[in-house]
């Protein structure tokens, strides 16, 4: 099949297509997992409960603003540029979570940056969806793109109960580079007391 054919929508891309759900698979589940950990890392650091709300705002209505103007600009042939730079918003923002985790500000600020990784990314993947398909098979690549999203959806919240087994908070200094002393006093305690119950009980 010719490239010519291929654009007249007869076939699916699948050499666009592949690789257009491993990223969809991928920023899902790095949006997720960040998104939970940031929610117990608030925790870990005694933030007021307030703070779970504003955190998530920001990564949600904030970069709304200028939908309508990254809209535009995908419009002119930039989607693919649109998700490179999704992805590139996304990574600084999982580097900022990973060296500088360590107030509210900085919580909030890494959440607005992933925000507009996650948008860059979204509206980009809905037009990369359209182009794979074609004419003839729009649907159906946009049902591929759905169950990539919904994966990488679960994928997220699985890894984050997976790292966290049976502790009551999930491990947030798996993702954030540093763990606050509250936090490494609390574990301390409580793996104290586990030992002097285990040393208390009869045999």
């Amino acid at each position: 099949m010719t490239p010519s054919a291929r654009a007249a929508g007869k076939e699916i891309d699948f050499r666009l297509l592949i690789p257009f759900l491993a990223h969809v698979v991928l920023a899902q589940t790095l949006i997720l997992i960040i998104r939970i950990t940031t929610s117990y890392r608030t925790i870990e650091l005694g933030l007021p409960v307030v703070w779970l709300g504003i955190i998530a705002t920001g990564f949600a209505i904030i970069p709304a603003f200028t939908a309508l103007s990254v809209g535009r600009w995908i419009d002119r042939g930039n989607d693919a540029k649109a998700c490179w730079f999704g992805a590139a918003l996304i990574f600084a923002a999982c580097t900022g979570f990973w060296t500088s985790s360590q107030s509210a500000i900085n919580l909030l600020a890494f959440s607005v940056l992933l925000g507009f990784g996650h948008m860059f990314c979204m509206a980009g993947h809905q037009m990369l969806a359209v182009r794979a398909g074609g004419a003839q098979n729009r649907e159906n690549v946009l049902g591929y793109y759905m169950v990539a999203a919904s994966i990488g959806q679960g994928l997220g919240p699985f890894v984050v109960g997976w790292l966290a087994g049976s502790a009551a908070l999930a491990p947030a200094q798996q993702l954030f580079g540093h763990q606050p002393d509250c936090c490494r006093r609390e574990r301390r305690h409580r793996a104290d007391d586990q030992a002097a119950a285990a040393t208390s009980t009869p045999a």
